[in-house]
């Protein structure tokens, strides 16, 4: 959605809103595609005393294989992005220009491209199915969200010269 902000750059108190949906179906985030409905995106431009703020909530859900148990998972989504929309920058090697986003030469600017950009850099590393999930066992695959499996835990062969002498140990207590 390209938004024109000429008829409100000059009118300092005026606000432009928006209300629609966009689609992200394309835009894959840690090698997964998550977004597989159209999310829905309200919010508005507001003229605060001549600097442009873009204020924008983004709501829908997201569909991924946890990154832990590999178990298909639906999840709520939600981003709020607030930024300042400027002409152009005074210093453009400053690193406090991460939140601007410059407007075209005609007062415009994308807003597909703005979100698209927020929804990448919000993302989390790992898509979980919950915050405390367990994982898969190593060495049989069962889920261990699902309960134990019947797997003897592994020693890790690091580590095999102490349990060696703790095996001692416990063998000269007796």
């Amino acid at each position: 959605m390209r938004l024109e902000l000429a008829g409100l750059i000059e009118h300092p108190g005026r606000s432009l809103p928006f209300d629609y949906t966009i689609d992200l179906s394309d835009l894959e985030i840690n090698f997964q595609k998550p977004f597989t409905k159209p999310l829905e995106v309200h919010g508005e431009v507001r003229n605060t005393a001549g600097v442009l703020e873009l204020w924008a909530e983004v709501d829908g859900e997201i569909e991924f294989d946890c990154s832990r148990c590999a178990e298909h998972t639906t999840a709520p989504y939600a981003l709020d992005i607030e930024t300042t929309l400027m002409r152009e920058l005074a210093n453009p090697d400053d690193f406090a220009n991460v939140d601007v986003v410059l407007l075209d030469a005609d007062l415009s600017f994308e807003l597909d491209e703005v979100i698209r950009d927020a929804a990448i850099l919000e993302s989390d590393m790992l898509f979980l199915c919950r915050e405390d999930c367990k994982g898969v066992c190593p060495t049989c695959g069962k889920n261990l969200n699902d309960g134990p499996c019947g797997c003897k835990p592994e020693t890790d062969p690091r580590l095999a010269a102490l349990k060696d002498l703790l095996d001692e140990m416990k063998r000269e207590e007796n």
